[in-house]
């Protein structure tokens, strides 16, 4: 389950939830440092994350939870400046250092190069002044926004990579299952995303196919099964 903002946050359904289903992971907002997201305060998101620690804690169950799932190097840094104010805020009115895990989308990745510039700026954050080590991290969306097939499957791979050789690194969801045909529209007349897409859907049958870059996709999957 995942809490887009704090105007969809509702006390009641979240204790019911969580007292239904134990074990679960909650996501917290999503890029809260974006004017088109969440849009948020780090003093709003840090009031919620809270509530929603003593939900926790009243529906007496196993859950954990993520820290809001900001960006890295679009926007100029934006969400890393924001994911450090709100970090401090947590220190100081809950008592928190750390969340179960950090949450983070590295767009602004259309080549590989500008992939890895995106994540060795996660790591300096990571490790600076020791405030976010011990947690593990999980790129809860990414994909070579506005780059062509090959250069998708290039910055798919360095994310399979990543999964093979950093421990710390513990899940990668690319972005995105399918590519909707009302996210184009809106999309068309400002920064087109094409080709990042896993399958298409043929809405008349219902029916999903992969594209050439979801066979990719699968190939790696088979692969990170076989290696474990």
């Amino acid at each position: 389950p995942a809490i887009f903002s704090t105007q969809y946050f509702d006390h009641d359904s979240v204790l019911r939830r969580m007292q239904a289903n134990s074990g679960e992971f909650w996501m917290t907002v999503n890029e809260p440092e974006m004017p088109d997201q969440c849009n948020e305060s780090e003093s709003a998101i840090a009031d919620l994350v809270g509530d929603l620690i003593d939900i926790g804690r009243s529906a007496d169950t196993e859950w954990q939870w993520g820290a809001p799932s900001v960006t890295l190097t679009a926007n100029g840094g934006s969400g890393l400046r924001w994911l450090t104010e709100w970090n401090k805020i947590m220190r100081r009115r809950c008592g928190i250092a750390k969340p179960f895990a950090w949450m983070i989308h590295p767009y602004n990745s259309g080549s590989v190069s500008l992939f890895h510039a995106s994540m060795d700026a996660w790591w300096e954050w990571y490790y600076r002044d020791n405030q976010g080590q011990g947690a593990p991290v999980v790129i809860s969306e990414v994909c070579a926004e506005g780059s062509l097939p090959d250069v998708q499957a290039d910055v798919m791979l360095e994310c399979w990579k990543l999964l093979q050789n950093e421990e710390k690194v513990k899940g990668i969801f690319w972005f995105a299952t399918y590519r909707s045909g009302v996210e184009e529209q809106r999309r068309s007349s400002r920064n087109p995303w094409q080709h990042y897409h896993l399958t298409t859907l043929d809405h008349g049958t219902q029916t999903v196919a992969f594209t050439e870059l979801g066979q990719y996709w699968k190939e790696l999957q088979n692969g990170l099964r076989t290696a474990q």
